[in-house]
């Protein structure tokens, strides 16, 4: 069976409903990015999520993930959901898309 992949940006609560939401649709998480380390280790640690750094674009380099959750603050959205979809990744995004 093969499984979807995610990358989640953002570890705050966003990012943590995101994390739930497509764990309970079976995708498997591999990676959370913040901008700030240690909310991002502890989120990451407490969700059980491998991988975890303040440098998303690194992530989504190593880890090719088949989808990326953008659950960051609203004037981040547009940089990294057009540098996900350039990689080939799905992209589910907080609204707003852009400011």
């Amino acid at each position: 069976m093969t499984y979807l992949r995610a990358l989640i940006l953002g570890a705050g609560y966003a990012g943590e409903g995101h994390t739930l939401a497509l764990r309970r649709a079976g995708v498997d998480i591999v990676g959370m990015a913040s901008r700030t380390a240690d909310s991002c280790q502890a989120t990451a640690q407490r969700l059980a999520i491998p991988h975890a750094s303040t440098d998303w674009r690194a992530l989504l380099t190593a880890l090719k993930p088949d989808i990326v959750a953008v659950a960051t603050p609203g004037n981040t959205h547009l940089e990294m959901a057009s540098v996900a979809l350039a990689a080939g990744c799905h992209v589910y995004c907080d609204k707003p898309l852009a400011l």
